[in-house]
Formats: structure tokens, C-alpha cells, sequence
């Protein structure tokens, strides 16, 4: 895109002011040519370094020495800025049953049996075993009960650390890799996405700011499918945690593999 350009040039100094129109969540390029039959203006030179220029809305201004050109023409290249990853965990820095440093889980108070665990480490006999279902990036994932189906009655969760910055995020977005064989009869066993306040997760203090997916099922396991969504706009300008969270009912005639998880990455623009 080519913004509308408002071009001055005052003479007592010399300068010439180049202004337009700039938004949020947007970089420009200044790019220029001498002659109009040298191309497109997509492909003329960036002029003197004015390349990634962030936006400062309403509107952004450029300020330099007049070229000495007879003639030169200018454009101003407007382009998303590129997304920032601000949090990544792939589960393959740490051995089997070691869970990366600041994740946690636990269990929520009406779960008693506590027969469904959070696990990392490579899927065993059950779920995406290789290689069936080669894990996207190995050894390693995390998932409920790697070397068994889930339990009955289960509410678990597991998060991660509370240091995730979307304070200067104009918009959030989570990616994980997810393999999912859970009973939806009824959509009774199931899994929840949520983002908290990351500020005093350690002193037991859960404050939900929003839900990413309320209801992930699915009853006839395949590949690993790729899960993306914009995190709540409530969890932009916070220091936040994920929460995977497990629910199972207590029907043993429709238990299953259950939920695996791997590469999970939140980006920023």
C-alpha cells in the first residue's frame, strides 16, 4: 500500500518535509527514484536509509536536505509490521517428566481421584505414537497420562510461566501444535484455553482475563493439526500465563487417549 504523501520544502533551510498518513501496527519504507521508467515504485531504491520506519500515528514525518536532483519522486511503502515472538516452548530442553522451568500444574478442588496428570515426555503406547504420528518437533510433548488413557472425573491443568509481555502488543496471537482423542459425547470431555493475569500466579491468585477456546474435542484422532487464535483483547498491555485445562466426565465406556500438546508460541505485532 501507498499512503497519500503531503511534500514541503522550505527554502530558507534547504529541507524537505515528507508527512502522511500512519497507523498502529504498521512500518514504512521510503523508497525513490530519479527516473519515472526505471520501474514500479515498489522496486525504486530505499531512500537514505529510511527503511522500517515505525508508525507514530496520526501520521509520521521525514525531514531531510533537499536532493540535488532536477527531478525526484517519492513513495512511501506501507506494510504490516512482522510478528514478534515473545514466548516459545517446544518441551525439548528438559528430560522426560521435567517439566520446563515455570510451568506448572495442578488440579482443580472437585478433582479427588487426581488420575489424570499433565506428562512430558515422548507418547509411550497410546495417543500419537510414533510413527503414526511423528511428534512436531522431538523427542519430547506434553500431554494427559503419556502411557495411558485419562482418568474419570478429571479437572487438571497446567500453565505456563506468568511472563508472557503483551504489554506493548497491539494484537496476540497463541500457536500450538495440538493431537487431540478425547470422548465428545456430549461434549463432556474436554479442553479449555485460557489466558491469566500472570502477576500473582505464584502466590495463588488466579485471575482469568479472557478465553481463547472454551471446547476443544474430537473423538477420531489423526495428525497433529495446528491450533491458532487471537488471545482476548482484555490480555493485551498484561503480563499473562496460558492455562491448558482437562475436564473428563465420569462415562468409563468413553474414555481415550486424550490431549497432547507441543511447540506452543505466542506472537506479538
Amino acid at each position: 500500500m501507498e499512503p497519500t504523501l503531503d511534500i514541503s520544502h522550505d527554502a530558507a533551510s534547504g529541507e524537505l518535509t515528507i508527512r502522511w498518513n500512519s497507523q498502529d501496527g504498521r512500518i514504512y519504507n521510503l523508497r525513490s527514484e530519479a527516473d519515472l521508467s526505471a520501474g514500479e515504485p515498489i522496486t525504486w531504491p530505499i531512500f537514505d536509509g529510511n527503511e522500517n520506519i515505525e508508525a507514530t500515528p496520526p501520521e509520521n514525518t521525514l525531514e531531510f536536505a533537499l536532493p540535488g536532483d532536477p527531478e525526484r519522486f517519492f513513495v512511501v511503502e506501507e506494510f504490516p509490521t512482522p510478528p514478534v515472538t515473545v514466548f516459545t516452548e517446544n518441551f525439548d530442553s528438559t528430560a522426560a517428566g521435567t517439566l520446563p522451568t515455570g510451568w506448572t500444574t495442578g488440579f482443580d478442588a472437585g478433582d479427588t481421584l487426581m488420575n489424570t496428570a499433565w506428562e512430558l515426555g515422548p507418547p509411550s503406547s497410546v495417543g500419537p505414537v510414533p510413527p503414526g504420528a511423528p511428534l512436531p518437533s522431538a523427542p519430547n510433548c506434553v500431554g494427559t497420562n503419556l502411557a495411558a488413557n485419562y482418568g474419570l472425573s478429571s479437572n487438571t491443568w497446567q500453565r505456563t510461566p506468568g511472563t508472557i509481555d503483551l504489554t506493548g502488543a497491539a494484537a496476540a496471537t497463541l500457536v500450538f501444535q495440538p493431537w487431540v482423542d478425547m470422548d465428545d459425547f456430549g461434549n463432556l470431555d474436554r479442553g479449555t484455553v485460557r489466558v491469566l493475569d500472570g502477576s500473582d500466579l505464584s502466590g495463588g491468585t488466579v485471575t482469568e482475563l479472557g478465553v481463547v477456546q472454551a471446547n476443544i474435542t474430537g473423538f477420531s484422532p489423526g495428525a497433529w493439526v495446528e491450533f491458532s487464535a487471537e488471545l482476548p483483547a482484555a490480555a493485551l498491555g498484561q503480563i499473562v500465563a496460558l492455562e491448558f485445562g482437562f475436564v473428563s466426565d465420569d462415562f468409563a465406556d468413553f474414555d481415550a487417549s486424550g490431549w497432547y500438546i507441543d511447540d506452543v508460541e505466542v506472537l506479538v505485532r
